[in-house]
């Protein structure tokens, strides 16, 4: 530490104006034990030490790089982030990228944000996003939205590990989302309501896949019970 030195001499101006000014002798003060902030061989790490965990998570922050880099391991098995396919459900709800043709003072209908605000949310978080899109859930034209509901689900399956969805999961003859999973893809649904609000509908099932029970979230429409 320089508070347990003492200076004895500088640089002469006359010799190297570089160096004028500038420390050329110290008399250290402090007695240091001998090895001391010295690191040997195997001092960190021995043969046979578990430097990281089955689990553990390999973060951006790049220490658990560091440490297989540390000890020779060019290579791990790991899981791969889930991809994560996004559904909006409503017959209200527009795109906010392909708006149509619905405007004026007449227009009742709702831009669409759960879908853009969970995608920024999963991607930021390092995930892929699918997007599934909107469906419909009009009463009236029954067959085409339940139609609908099965052909996003379809391609959320093919395409992502995890389904996740807003609306269409309370009790309305218009929430189909619930009995689409179990009657047309013989899913199950482990809960269908939980005890918070915002957020009391949520719903989480499973859906069998190529000999793969996929998870799919069911959120509520509102936004601040889906975020």
């Amino acid at each position: 530490m320089v508070e347990d030195t003492r200076l004895v001499s500088t640089y002469d101006d006359d010799l190297d104006e570089d160096l004028a000014g500038e420390e050329k002798e110290i008399e250290t003060l402090a007695q240091v034990p001998e090895k001391e902030n010295i690191r040997f061989p195997g001092t960190d790490v021995k043969k046979g030490d578990t430097v990281l965990h089955k689990g553990d998570i390999i973060k951006s922050g790049g220490g658990e790089v560091g440490t297989l880099a540390f000890v020779g391991q060019k290579e791990v098995e790991v899981y791969r982030k889930p991809i994560v396919a996004l559904l909006s459900t409503g017959n209200e709800l527009i795109d906010l990228e392909n708006p149509g043709t619905n405007s004026g003072s007449d227009w009742g209908g709702v831009f669409d944000t759960n879908r853009p605000s969970l995608r920024a949310a999963l991607e930021g978080l390092g995930y892929e996003v699918l997007d599934l899109g909107i469906v419909p859930d009009e009463l009236s034209i029954l067959i085409f939205r339940i139609d609908s509901h099965v052909s996003a689900i379809q391609r959320g399956l093919q395409g992502a590990d995890i389904i996740l969805t807003t609306g269409g999961t309370s009790m309305g003859p218009t929430d189909l989302l619930k009995p689409v999973i179990e009657r047309h893809f013989n899913g199950t649904v482990h809960f269908g309501r939980v005890s918070m609000k915002p957020g009391k509908p949520t719903t989480f099932a499973t859906i069998p896949f190529e000999n793969v029970a996929k998870p799919a979230f069911a959120l509520p429409g509102n936004p601040a019970s889906a975020l």
